[in-house]
């Protein structure tokens, strides 16, 4: 892909030119992509358009099958997004002050948010700094807290652990 700028470039024009078809499911993932090059807020700033333009009163894009569409909406809502196949989740920042998850057999979760704009400044789990842009299903196991302090411009947080996967190899980022 030419490296983590290059494949930044590429994503943001696939972005701004529509080419991706968020209404179906396979569109899904394509926000989160900009984890994986180290630039979660805009991996923030698609989500954020992607859900304030798409979905409204009347209505939301795409087919719904079996629920696809309105999952996606409470899961960019709450600030995490669940990546199919593995065990993590990419942190994204709710759009709620607070919501409150009661999840049989592994605990409450309470997500909160405080400032103002779609950036992620700063994240706390039960409490202790976290700085990475997503976080493994066991990290979240128990009753936790996780909250999300926001901010109006882009900052560095979470930009350099980016996230278990082989797309690191496909893009030039990957440790040998």
């Amino acid at each position: 892909m030419g490296g983590k700028d290059r494949f930044v470039e590429r994503l943001e024009y696939a972005h701004e030119k529509d080419l991706i078809g968020f209404g179906n499911e396979p569109g899904f993932l394509a926000p989160a992509l900009f984890h994986y090059a180290g630039r979660p807020d805009l991996s923030a700033k698609r989500v954020r358009r992607f859900v304030t333009t798409r979905f409204t009163l009347q209505g939301y894009p795409g087919d719904e099958d079996s629920g696809a569409m309105s999952s996606y909406y409470v899961w960019a809502s709450i600030g995490l997004f669940p990546n199919a196949g593995q065990d993590i989740y990419f942190l994204n920042g709710p759009i709620f002050p607070r919501a409150v998850l009661m999840r049989p057999d592994e605990g409450r979760l309470e997500i909160t948010r405080t400032g103002t704009g779609d950036y992620i400044a700063a994240v706390t789990i039960n409490g202790q700094s976290f700085d990475r842009s997503w976080v493994m299903h066991a990290e979240l196991k128990g009753d936790t807290i996780l909250a999300f302090t926001m901010s109006d411009k882009p900052t560095a947080w979470g930009t350099r652990n980016p996230p278990p996967s082989d797309l690191g190899s496909c893009i030039g980022t990957a440790s040998k």
